[in-house]
């Protein structure tokens, strides 16, 4: 399972309306924390999510400037 794609579906559908604790929620839930849960997820997951309020910008990855400095 991707972890990325899980918590970024599962995040969709609590936008969405949907109750986080129907059935289907608390098995996408529980299938994403077996599978390592937020800290798995990728950088564009956790910075969306730390976008939107859902976790603290400490948990993104850094980094760094010189990135930019770097040739095409």
């Amino acid at each position: 399972m991707d972890a990325s794609t899980s918590v970024g579906a599962y995040f969709a559908l609590k936008l969405a309306g949907e109750d986080p604790d129907a059935a289907h929620m608390v098995k996408a839930r529980e299938a994403i924390l077996k599978a390592g849960g937020i800290p798995a997820a990728n950088s564009y997951t956790k910075f969306y999510l730390a976008m939107l309020g859902q976790i603290p910008w400490n948990d993104t990855p850094a980094v760094p400037p010189e990135l930019m400095l770097l040739p095409s």
